[in-house]
């Protein structure tokens, strides 16, 4: 395909994106109007993978430049970028409705903000009554429940908040570190001597711009350091990686399954420096909140033992254990704790046991997984270093396969390294996971937050199938 070609693709594909995401903007509270949002979001989906293309058919010009030679960037990046900060601009304005952690990250800000440790006290605490108002607080999601967002988040939750108490201040900044975020793939592409038209996987991606722009999802800001630190490990800064390695964690601890690999990154022989740095920062940051007790990562307890939403590989396990239980051993759970057994006792202690045995099974496969990957890395280390963004590719991809919860936005940690690593059931799940959304009339209208296997199959029937497409073309191709 000749170079004007893709041009065009660029231009044509961009330019009728603009007045779907004007739709999108103009729909407003997406959540009675739910089959109206996923068509117009299936719309922007479809340019987007007819822009990606010639890239994935290979047919676009390969372009190899060293870092000396970023002034001859090709024409395609500028269109890329110019088309991807009109749609961010575009969702800015929307309204918040597809989830409400804005209203959080608010909060959060607020009590900081009062000089008040913001893990010490749940929102709906007698000490924080002072701070209650009415536009922040009735919309703050689980207020019986202790802040779950790291340092970093809180000190930029602070900031914010001192600029200026409104979703828009916050949604602006977090798209600040989206474009950010694009900025620094494009050097990691170059510096890998990559295609630099790749980072058209993040920049147009509508999953990013819907969850970030449109959401005000925080995701944006942890995602900015983890690409910023592979770009540092590239270049073997490794104090300043180390760095934002812990920023990164600070805003979601999910980074934390690099941490061991990066001791594998010196010319010569591992070092525990590094990795022992990034524990330092992350214990350091949260030295003054120690005073919130045991409140401090109450929330992230919570989380991991009961939250379950959009779950694939953990469904497929956690629900048929669920009816396979022997009810005798649920009834002496019950007793165990000095409790009745009633039916609606019976119940959800029967939903307890199968997550906890759930997570206990697939949490011991993970690891069996990770050190044999582990290994693997550790043993190549002479002969060239660990690849951190496949390592992440396959690691954080695994995490969301057999996680109890995949929110859409937490897809947003996969999309830098799928511009490195192209695998297309990955951009199949960007789309199709906004299905998910389908929860949100039935809570709308009725409050019941209910879950359908019929939604559950769409979203990830047609993902597993073409993920094992790319595992077999993979394993053909040596």
């Amino acid at each position: 395909m000749k170079r004007i070609d893709l041009q065009r693709t660029l231009w044509i594909t961009g330019t009728l994106s603009v007045p779907a995401y004007l739709a999108l903007l103009f729909l407003g509270d997406a959540r009675p109007r739910m089959v109206e949002f996923l068509v117009l979001y299936g719309a922007v989906f479809v340019l987007y993978a007819l822009a990606l293309r010639p890239l994935l058919k290979k047919q676009a010009p390969e372009f190899s430049a060293t870092p000396a030679q970023s002034g001859k960037w090709p024409r395609e990046i500028w269109i890329i970028a110019a088309f991807a900060v009109l749609f961010r601009l575009l969702l800015l304005a929307a309204d918040s409705h597809l989830s409400d952690d804005i209203w959080r990250y608010l909060w959060d800000g607020r009590v900081w903000s009062a000089g008040i440790n913001p893990y010490r006290y749940t929102p709906n605490a007698e000490a924080l009554i002072a701070l209650r108002d009415h536009g922040i607080y009735p919309n703050v999601n689980h207020p019986q429940i202790p802040t779950i967002y790291p340092p970093v988040l809180q000190g930029l939750f602070r900031l914010l908040y001192s600029i200026g108490p409104s979703a828009v201040i916050y949604k602006i900044a977090f798209t600040l570190f989206d474009l950010a975020t694009l900025a620094v793939l494009i050097l990691l592409l170059q510096h890998r001597r990559r295609d630099v038209r790749w980072s058209l996987v993040y920049a147009w991606n509508p999953l990013v711009i819907v969850e970030t722009a449109g959401s005000g999802h925080l995701d944006a800001v942890g995602v900015f350091f983890l690409v910023l630190f592979f770009l540092l490990v590239e270049m073997q800064r490794f104090k300043s990686a180390a760095a934002s390695l812990a920023a990164a964690v600070l805003t979601k601890f999910a980074p934390l399954l690099l941490l061991s690999f990066l001791a594998l990154h010196r010319r010569k022989k591992p070092t525990l420096l590094p990795p022992l740095l990034v524990i330092a920062l992350i214990l350091l940051a949260y030295l003054p909140f120690l005073d919130a007790g045991a409140a401090l990562f109450k929330a992230a307890t919570v989380y991991s033992t009961k939250w379950s939403f959009n779950a694939s590989l953990f469904w497929a396990l956690f629900s048929p254990l669920k009816m396979l239980l022997p009810q005798d051993l649920v009834r002496g759970a019950i007793l165990a704790k000095d409790m009745t057994p009633d039916a609606q006792t019976l119940a959800s202690t029967r939903v307890d046991l199968a997550l906890l045995y759930t997570k206990a099974a697939l949490g011991l496969a993970y690891a069996v997984i990770y050190g044999w990957v582990f290994y693997r890395a550790w043993r190549v280390r002479t002969v060239r270093q660990a690849d951190l963004p496949q390592l992440w590719l396959v690691l954080f991809g695994l995490l969301c396969i057999i996680s109890p919860t995949l929110h859409p936005w937490y897809l947003i940690w996969l999309l830098p390294v799928l511009a490195i690593y192209p695998v297309r059931a990955g951009f199949l799940l960007t789309g199709l996971i906004m299905l998910s959304y389908l929860i949100l009339p039935g809570y709308f209208y009725h409050s019941v937050w209910q879950e359908h296997l019929s939604t559950r199959l769409v979203i990830f029937i047609p993902f597993y199938a073409v993920l094992a497409h790319d595992l077999y073309r993979l394993r053909k191709a040596g």
